[in-house]
Formats: C-alpha cells, sequence, structure tokens
C-alpha cells in the first residue's frame, strides 16, 4: 500500500502545474503541528538546545504563538505582530501568564517606515501571495524599521532574531542591517524566492544552515534528486541543519525554488563564543 501510495504521489506530482503544486506546499508550508502551534518541532527543538543562550529574543511575524516562550520564559521576548486577529490572540494568551516579560508590537518591520500600509490577512503579509485569495479590507498598519526600534528601546543584543514575515525577511534585515550583524548571536529567516541573496548579505558575518523538516525532506529525497548534481546527492539530507555551501544554495535556487518549496535558514554569528553545532544536530523523521 505504501508503495502504491508513492506512485500516486509521483503520478500527481509529475502532471500537477508547478502554481499548483506551490499553492499546496505554501498552505502546508512543511509543519508538523504541536499542539496548536504553527513551528515545525524541528525547529523548537533547536531553540529549545539554545535555550540557556537566550536572554532577548525578537520574533517577528509572531503571529499567535508562544512556543519560545514556553520553552523558555526567563528571558525578553519582543513580538512584532501586524494582524489585528493575531494580537487579540496574543493579548489574551499573555494576560494568563504569570508576570512575563513580553512587549507585543502591533506593526510590521521592513527596510524603510511607512504609514497606511494594507496587510493582507489571507496572505499574512503586506504583500500579496497570488496563490491566495487577498483582499483588501480597509485596515491600515505601519511600518517601521529594526534599526529604529533598537534605538528607540535601547537593545544593546539581541540572542535569537526570529524572521517569519512571508516574503519580506530580507526586506526586514535590510532595515537593520548593521544592528543584525554586530548585534544578533542567532538569525533565523524564511526564503521563498531564492537564498543566495541572503548568503552575499550574511555569509559574512553568520555561518548559515538549511534547516530540515520532513516536508522538505520529502521533496528532496523523491522530487528533486533527478536533477540533483553527483555532490549535491552525497549530502545527508537527514540532518535538522546543513551548511549552506554552494550546493546547497544551488539545491534551493535552482530546483526547490521553481518547484515552490521555501524553507528556513538558521545563521550563527561568527562573533558568538564558540557554538559546536553537533550541539544542534539530530535526525529528522521521514514522513
Amino acid at each position: 500500500m505504501k508503495k502504491f501510495k508513492k506512485k500516486i504521489k509521483k503520478y500527481l506530482s509529475q502532471r500537477l502545474p508547478e502554481s499548483v503544486k506551490y499553492f499546496i506546499r505554501k498552505i502546508l508550508k512543511f509543519v508538523k503541528p504541536v499542539g496548536n502551534t504553527k513551528i515545525p518541532i524541528e525547529e523548537l527543538k533547536i531553540f529549545e538546545l539554545l535555550k540557556d543562550e537566550m536572554s532577548v529574543v525578537f520574533d517577528v511575524g509572531a503571529r499567535e504563538d508562544l512556543s519560545f516562550y514556553k520553552i523558555k520564559n526567563n528571558c525578553s521576548y519582543h513580538l512584532f505582530e501586524p494582524s489585528t486577529e493575531s494580537i487579540t490572540s496574543l493579548k489574551k494568551q499573555i494576560a494568563l501568564l504569570d508576570n512575563p516579560d513580553i512587549i507585543v508590537n502591533e506593526f510590521g518591520l521592513s527596510d524603510r517606515k511607512e504609514n497606511d500600509c494594507i496587510y493582507y490577512e489571507e496572505s499574512q503579509s503586506f504583500t500579496i501571495n497570488p496563490y491566495v485569495k487577498s483582499v483588501n479590507t480597509g485596515k491600515r498598519y505601519s511600518l517601521r524599521t529594526l534599526d529604529e526600534y533598537i534605538v528607540e528601546h535601547n537593545i544593546i543584543h539581541i540572542d535569537f532574531l526570529k524572521i517569519d514575515a512571508e516574503g519580506l525577511d530580507y526586506r526586514i534585515i535590510m532595515g537593520g542591517l548593521e544592528a543584525v550583524k554586530t548585534k544578533v548571536s542567532f538569525i533565523q529567516f524564511e526564503y521563498w524566492d531564492g537564498v543566495k541573496k541572503f548568503v552575499d548579505l550574511l555569509g559574512d558575518t553568520f555561518n548559515l544552515y538549511l534547516m530540515m523538516v520532513p516536508g522538505l525532506l520529502e521533496v528532496i529525497l523523491e522530487d528533486a534528486t533527478e536533477h540533483m548534481t553527483k555532490s549535491q546527492k552525497q549530502k545527508d539530507y537527514i540532518k535538522s541543519v546543513i551548511s549552506l555551501d554552494k550546493d546547497i544554495v544551488d539545491l534551493i535556487d535552482r530546483i526547490l525554488i521553481p518547484m515552490g518549496c521555501g524553507g528556513n535558514i538558521l545563521g550563527i554569528s561568527k562573533n558568538t563564543n564558540k557554538i559546536d553545532v553537533s550541539k544542534i544536530t539530530f535526525d529528522v523523521d521521514q514522513k
């Protein structure tokens, strides 16, 4: 039966338009839920393994999720979320906590300050996802820069900066590039239209790793293999973090992105006290 299902899946994969496959993957987003969280358990495990390093956490695009806080509650959290619905949910959850050190910011971040911006609730972004029906609800929000926020709040250091902004990740980093390079120990961001530009931007300051999750692993092993080079096929894709070398950058930009497969990158600052990457390396469960 398992082989039969794989044959059916391969048959459909070969015949579905890329736009349809992109839509399906974007909706699923390679997520394996834990309770009501939308953060993959592999990413939560990495955060848990690094939690002793955390004192200040920035969560850009927090949605309704307090999973990081549940893993470590004795540090400062700065949450950024423009969605009114998500903000309402966050505040209700926070109200039940015992004296939490959490700042909820009801605006988004970008590379420049803007007011009166349209936020598309269905796309969960200030940009329209062409595969999700988005409408202008008439609601307006403001965008600020990371640099502006850091100065205003006198932020000396950020231990963990997580960005999940549905396509705005690059612009958010650009809005605080110097701070990202000098004040951030760990950065996690999402890519949907390519990863080389992030390597060019951050590769001199951070050691960058592809974060593996079951859905992405499945696509690589079952759909992407026939397009890989010999050296790409020799990689151990079952590991939770994979060094973002030229082979992996090529795999992402040449093969995975055209297939509609986005993902997340973890950056570890080269200025941070030596972190043994094996500490956050474990085998990812295969579906």
